[in-house]
């Protein structure tokens, strides 16, 4: 992280270790978003399986950022810039916790359709939405972690595309004829991908988050 050291350094090093805890959120984040991937192609209670001891690391994770900064509030009492990302840290490693709920959720509801195969133009809608709010989770960490100003605006700017991506998927529902357990289905993936459109909500949490850091201002 970047932000100024302390000549105390047991205090930087507490800094380091809530970065570093969050940092760990964003990788399994990361992965469980792969996950999500990996099962609109492939039905398997495998990944319901491994997605769900993904989603109890993230929620560990989550507890041990509280106690971090509680002990740091505590002992440290820091101020300024400091003190707002010690106190967002919380609300960081909540989105991610919910990224984390919601990932577990989808790759259940994944599991459930009937159908052994996506329309290959719906699976296509449904890994650019992912593969979107991956970068974008990712991105926004980094710029909480680095409190990098840009970068939390790049963030913000690839909301949009998510938006249009789930606009197109419904376009593409709309087109053909389906049968009754297609519609069961369609409904399925539209509630889904309404769930991507929140993966890239969280991530953009975030990046207001750092932006809120960095200025000490809000909306």
């Amino acid at each position: 992280m970047t932000l100024k050291e302390h000549t105390v350094k047991s205090y930087d090093k507490d800094l380091e270790s809530i970065s570093g805890t969050i940092d760990e959120m964003m990788h399994l984040s990361l992965e469980s978003i792969d996950i999500m991937s990996n099962a609109i192609k492939n039905h398997s209670d495998e990944l319901v399986e491994m997605i769900t001891r993904h989603d109890y690391k993230i929620n560990n994770l989550d507890f041990l950022i509280e106690k971090k900064m509680t002990a740091m509030l505590a002992m440290r009492q820091p101020m300024a810039v400091d003190l707002r990302y010690v106190v967002s840290s919380l609300k960081v490693s909540s989105n991610l916790e919910r990224i984390g709920d919601q990932a577990k959720s989808i790759v259940k509801k994944l599991n459930r359709i009937k159908t052994p195969k996506i329309d290959e133009d719906i699976e296509n809608i449904l890994i650019k939405m992912l593969d979107i709010s991956k970068k974008m989770v990712k991105e926004s960490v980094i710029a909480f972690n680095d409190q990098d100003d840009n970068k939390a605006n790049e963030v913000l700017s690839n909301d949009d595309k998510i938006d249009k991506l789930y606009k197109e998927l419904f376009s593409i529902t709309n087109q053909e004829n389906f049968s009754k357990e297609e519609v069961t289905n369609i409904i399925n993936i539209l509630f889904i991908a309404k769930s991507f459109e929140r993966l890239a909500d969280h991530a953009t949490n975030i990046a207001e988050i750092t932006k809120y850091v960095i200025t000490g201002e809000t909306k």
